[in-house]
């Protein structure tokens, strides 16, 4: 008879001890992990300068003509592709968009030129 209830217990602790690892193995372990955002400027001889914009060092958005630009115009230097990468950067950080966008006015904010 006594047996019979340490059986009783022991499965009882079992069942207890595999529910317990069980949830602590599907909890989150601390916050979230927060994306690491860089760019790289290139040079293309037909287009100017352009940028890259990479999500935890996988390219997410390949430009390389200024953005809101007519036809097929790259920027002038690799300082002002820096700069419209950082900005891009700063709206993906700030969660403005999904894809960010460039206004013509940050574009002349920025003092970009452009035909």
């Amino acid at each position: 008879m006594i047996k019979k209830y340490w059986v009783y217990i022991l499965f009882g602790i079992a069942v207890v001890f595999y529910v317990i690892t069980g949830w602590l193995k599907d909890k989150p372990k601390g916050a979230a992990k927060i994306p690491e955002v860089t760019y790289k400027t290139f040079y293309s001889d037909s287009l100017h300068w352009g940028y890259d914009i990479y999500v935890n060092n996988e390219l997410r958005f390949h430009q390389p003509i200024i953005p809101g630009a007519s036809g097929k115009q790259g920027f002038v230097s690799e300082e002002q592709a820096a700069t419209i990468a950082r900005l891009v950067i700063q709206k993906m950080k700030n969660h403005q968009t999904h894809f960010p966008t460039i206004s013509n006015a940050e574009l002349d904010s920025c003092g970009i030129t452009r035909n």
